[in-house]
């Protein structure tokens, strides 16, 4: 487990990519499971659990879908369970490294370091979006950022139309 860990850091370091990660239906359930487990903390705020749980829900059909789709367009479909598990592991250690940020937000300390700190975590994030979807399609810089980009897109469309302000994506 420690070694995943570290290899999903450096994924999320630039250092690899998902081609790194052993081609695993378990590695994919694993990443998966911590992805939820972080997005419903960031997204349950003491009021709504079941709300957290579906917004969570949504969101793993949403990555696990396009991951699917990008690939299957750009013929890699060969390769989904490897970035599919990144894009999982990389966003539940990114998530979880943004829970303390996250959780002075919800507090009502919107301005300050919890402030600086999401925009840094964010801007993170689509870097790490752009570089795992790089590496998928074999370097095609263009296409990888255009696709980076439609599923950012995607995912805040997403975040907005459950009416989520409170939390990262």
């Amino acid at each position: 487990m420690y070694d995943l860990i570290i290899l999903l850091f450096d994924i999320c370091r630039f250092k690899k990519g998902p081609e790194d990660l052993p081609y695993s239906l378990s590695l994919l359930k694993i990443t998966v499971a911590a992805f939820a487990v972080v997005r419903v903390l960031m997204h349950y705020g003491g009021g709504n659990l079941l709300g957290a749980i579906l917004e969570t829900g949504a969101e793993i059909v949403y990555i696990g879908l396009f991951s699917g789709v990008m690939l299957h367009a750009n013929r890699h479909l060969n390769r989904y369970y490897q970035v599919a598990s990144a894009l999982f592991g990389g966003y539940a250690l990114i998530g979880f490294l943004a829970l303390p940020a996250v959780a002075a937000w919800v507090a009502g300390q919107p301005g300050g370091l919890a402030f600086i700190l999401l925009i840094g975590i964010a801007a993170w994030l689509c870097a790490v979006t752009a570089h795992i979807v790089y590496h998928a399609l074999s370097p095609n810089l263009f296409m990888s950022l255009g696709w980076a980009l439609v599923f950012l897109v995607g995912f805040v469309l997403m975040a907005m139309s459950f009416g989520d302000v409170n939390s990262l994506g």
